[in-house]
């Protein structure tokens, strides 16, 4: 049974990982915590694979720039998937509380200019592509013509519906602050 804060926890002892050795000696030491990081979830289509994706830099392990470039190349051919675009909202931030913790550490979370940050790249400019499309889509619907309503009924023309455009706007915002994360983690 999963607690309802364990995530909470798994995140703070990653963050901790990343900016203390002692805290990292211990982890890594404790087979218990390394067997729940290798748990379904935490799979390349587990609900925390970002999570996942990130564990092996905290334990320094040498493919660790693999898993996390491999990751992120995930999402750059998968922009049009909606899971994988909530997938990636929710796991740059905490790339970036990583990267932080890290640098507070002593060490980098991983190589500038190496396989995760190139791969960061093709995520970025996919979600500019993304932004791109979605902004056109958004104004089609703003411009679209709107169904013959009496000119005297504004509450009629006020309620015409457009039942796409709050799913592309909710997608574009969401897709927008992917572009900012990224856009932070890459420069």
């Amino acid at each position: 049974r999963t607690l309802p804060f364990a995530e909470a926890i798994r995140r703070a002892l990653l963050l901790a990982c990343f900016s203390s050795d002692a805290v990292y000696n211990f982890v890594s030491q404790v087979p218990t915590a390394l067997d729940a990081l290798t748990a379904a979830e935490f799979a390349e289509d587990g609900m925390l694979a970002g999570h996942g994706a990130i564990w092996p830099a905290a334990l320094r392990q040498d493919d660790a720039d693999t898993t996390m470039s491999r990751y992120f190349d995930y999402f750059a051919e998968h922009m049009d998937d909606e899971h994988a675009v909530m997938a990636l909202q929710n796991t740059l931030p905490l790339l970036r509380a990583c990267a932080r913790a890290s640098r507070a550490g002593g060490r980098p979370l991983y190589v500038e200019g190496g396989p995760v940050t190139r791969a960061l790249q093709r995520v970025y400019a996919k979600t500019t592509e993304a932004v791109l499309s979605t902004t056109r889509v958004r104004n089609e619907l703003r411009n679209a013509t709107l169904p013959q309503v009496d000119d005297d009924d504004e509450d009629k023309k006020k309620n015409v519906e457009r039942p796409v455009a709050p799913d592309v706007e909710k997608r574009r915002e969401c897709i927008v602050d992917i572009s900012r994360t990224l856009k932070v983690l890459i420069s």
